[in-house]
């Protein structure tokens, strides 16, 4: 029972360990990019989200190599 245990710990243990995924992208500091965004949205009778649903999602910013140059 014990090792029956103590193997459950153990697979447990890796199986939280291993569970980090590596991520595709990394943050850039604003200073680093050159890059400055602010989605700054002023609510009103029209404007607003009762009536945009997606007011709040954001702006979004896309960055492709169209060229194939190396650069975004």
């Amino acid at each position: 029972m014990n090792k029956l245990f103590f193997a459950a710990l153990l697979f447990g243990a890796f199986s939280f360990v291993s569970c980090k995924k590596k991520t595709l992208f990394e943050p850039v500091s604003s200073f680093h990019s050159g890059i400055e965004f602010n989605n700054h949205i002023i609510e009103s009778d029209s404007i607003n989200p009762l009536d945009k649903v997606n007011i709040y999602n954001g702006g979004g910013v896309g960055v492709g190599d169209f060229n194939s140059d190396g650069l975004p």
